[in-house]
């Protein structure tokens, strides 16, 4: 069975998160990991495309602040990392972590 475009991008986008999880010993919810994904996926969408090296990059930003985290802080389920600390590792970085949000802050 043949993948598209977007199978690959999702792949890709997963096996950044997975590394990171292993690399951290933390653990992310689905809906966690969704808010990661789609703005891979999006940016792959633009005309300019998804710049691997740079989404990399920020991907292993966001683990590493997810994994800085206070197991007893909001957001943290039985050790994993839901969607509240997902956002919060956003602000942490907020607005230099692309493709999730520009320079510009937008």
């Amino acid at each position: 069975m043949a993948t598209g475009p977007e199978d690959e991008i999702v792949a890709f986008a997963n096996g950044l998160i997975s590394d990171g999880e292993r690399r951290h010993r933390i653990a992310l919810t689905v809906s966690a990991r969704e808010l990661l994904v789609n703005p891979i996926i999006e940016a792959a969408e633009k005309p300019e495309g998804l710049n691997r090296v740079q989404t990399s990059a920020s991907v292993a930003r966001i683990m590493a602040a997810l994994a800085e985290g206070r197991p007893d802080a909001r957001g943290f389920v039985s050790g994993s990392r839901d969607s509240q600390a997902v956002i919060r590792a956003f602000a942490t970085h907020f607005c230099n972590i692309p493709p999730f949000c520009d320079q510009r802050g937008r």
